[in-house]
Formats: structure tokens, C-alpha cells, sequence
């Protein structure tokens, strides 16, 4: 409940309105040659704020800061960077976005789990499976051979289907 409180404070701080759309970024291994690509994860952050007004929310792995460092000059003012989280503020991000994009399969697992509809960038040796329609995966022979077009009409469509029930449901 305290972390809960904590991040959406923190959205608050950033100027978030509610009811907007938020895109969870996060990798554990930026520097890793077998990660998706930080300049991806910037474009994919960057045209989702700029198509979908999405807030964004570029999160390190807890006690790190490394793919914050490296992604924040790559995305709009306004994004927020969750620099060396403990693992409740982390939950709580993933909990409250609309849609995470990550390349580490434990991270898509507690989405899942959470029911946080999620995109997992993997390659051919990931061990991953899609274990849910809100779990999408983008998958090449490495994760550098994902292009963010991919990753970003995955995203498209996931937004599309969250969004048109509720413009048919009566109050």
C-alpha cells in the first residue's frame, strides 16, 4: 500500500492528469548484448507519448540506474525514471501501468500475474511463452533484430483492445 502511495505521488509530481495512458519501460541488463536495444526502448517510449499522450515510466532493476541513465535523454519531458527502485515500488509501477515493455521474462510473469497486459521482447533462446492474451510476445532470432515498428503496432493493438469495451459498456 505505501509503495502504491508512492508512485502515484510520484505521477502527481510529474504532472500526470489520471486516466492516462502509462507505458512501464524496463530491461535488467542494458548493457547486454543479448538486451533489446535502449535507443528501442527509446523510440517505442518516445512515440508512445507522442502518439498516445502515454506517460512513460522508464524503471531500472532495484538498486541499479543504469538503463535510466541511458534512455532519459532519449525520452519527452515529463517521463519519469525510477532509478534503483525497491522491488514494492517496482510491483507497484507494473501494477498501475496500462501496458509494460520489457525484455526480461520474470518482469512479464509478475505483470501477467498482475494482470498488467505486457510485451516481452525475447530472442529464439528465451524460455518465455505468452501465458495470457494481455501477454504478447515480439520475438526474433536476437532481441536487437525486434524492430520498435513491431514492438510499437503490438502496442497499438493492445491499447486499441483495453480501450473499446469500455466505449460500448453502459453506465
Amino acid at each position: 500500500v505505501e509503495a502504491d502511495a508512492r508512485f502515484e505521488q510520484r505521477l502527481a509530481r510529474s504532472g500526470s492528469r489520471g486516466g492516462e495512458l502509462i507505458v512501464l519501460l524496463y530491461t535488467a541488463n542494458p548493457k547486454s548484448v543479448r538486451s533489446w536495444p535502449v535507443s528501442a526502448f527509446g523510440e517505442i517510449g518516445t512515440r508512445l507519448a507522442n502518439n498516445f499522450d502515454a506517460r512513460i515510466v522508464a524503471a531500472d532493476e532495484p538498486s541499479d540506474n543504469s538503463f535510466t541513465n541511458g534512455v532519459s535523454s532519449l525520452l519527452r519531458a515529463g517521463a519519469i525514471k525510477l532509478a534503483e527502485p525497491g522491488a514494492p515500488e517496482l510491483v507497484a509501477a507494473i501494477a498501475r501501468s496500462s501496458v509494460v515493455i520489457t525484455d526480461e521474462p520474470a518482469v512479464s510473469q509478475i505483470a501477467t500475474e498482475l494482470g498488467t497486459p505486457v510485451i516481452e521482447v525475447a530472442d529464439a533462446f528465451s524460455p518465455s511463452s505468452a501465458s495470457s492474451p494481455g501477454h504478447r510476445i515480439a520475438q526474433r532470432s536476437s532481441r536487437s533484430q525486434v524492430s520498435p515498428d513491431a514492438v510499437y503496432e503490438i502496442a497499438c493493438e493492445m491499447i486499441q483492445e483495453n480501450r473499446s469495451p469500455s466505449l460500448f459498456q453502459r453506465p
